[in-house]
């Protein structure tokens, strides 16, 4: 009973250094970088017939040698004006496509660098430029769709898209001045003064001639 009370300690035992050492080693294993690719900033106010911009942003990503991606935006309330290429601009590259459709809401773009070029770390894939309608006011939302990025290999996993929004404001209505009596006979007053200083000004032209 002994022998074998031992034997069960000893597998025990031997279970816990196993598992002990399975945690360690995996503890001592590099976390792999989680590649997000996002509007920015997620969230704006702007003015009615303003322009403001966007960035569709890669956080962590190595060795890109490609990059892609779909904008779709309320062509009602903002019409797109242009597209700035990011963090892969100025390498060579084999193929380039921007397109901004304002008619179906749409913003495209693609990047593709040349066979041993590449760029890693965090920044902008493209900096979109928008005006927000003069008629508008409201919150609208700014999606990705079809982002694709890759690297030498073949496409990089990415661990979450995250999307945005605008949020167009109508300019504040400049306020009319409110006259009281008293107010109405000082403005009556300060026109009519105007009115004689223009007459006398203009009777002594004539006078002249």
């Amino acid at each position: 009973m002994e022998i074998k009370t031992r034997y069960m300690l000893g597998i025990r035992t031997g279970i816990g250094i196993g598992i002990a050492v399975t945690l360690l080693l995996l503890s001592a294993v590099p976390a792999v970088n989680a590649t997000v690719v996002s509007i920015e900033p997620d969230s704006q106010t702007v003015l009615a017939g303003e322009d403001f911009s966007v960035d569709v942003y890669v956080d962590t990503v190595a060795e890109l040698t490609v990059a892609g991606a779909v904008l779709h935006f309320e062509q009602a309330a903002v019409q797109a004006t242009a597209i700035t290429e990011g963090i892969t601009s100025g390498y060579p590259h084999f193929y380039t496509f921007e397109e901004i459709d304002n008619t179906t809401g749409l913003v495209t773009f693609t990047y593709g660098l040349s066979p041993g070029s590449s760029v890693s770390g965090s920044g902008p894939l493209a900096t979109i430029n928008f005006t927000a309608d003069e008629l508008t006011e409201g919150t609208y939302n700014l999606d990705l769709t079809d982002v694709e990025l890759f690297d030498e290999v073949g496409p990089i996993l990415l661990d979450a898209v995250h999307n945005g929004t605008v949020t167009v404001l109508r300019p504040a209505p400049v306020p009319v001045p409110q006259f009281g009596p008293i107010g109405m006979i000082a403005l009556i007053g300060a026109l009519v003064v105007v009115l004689a200083i223009r007459v006398s000004a203009t009777s002594r032209k004539r006078r002249r001639k």
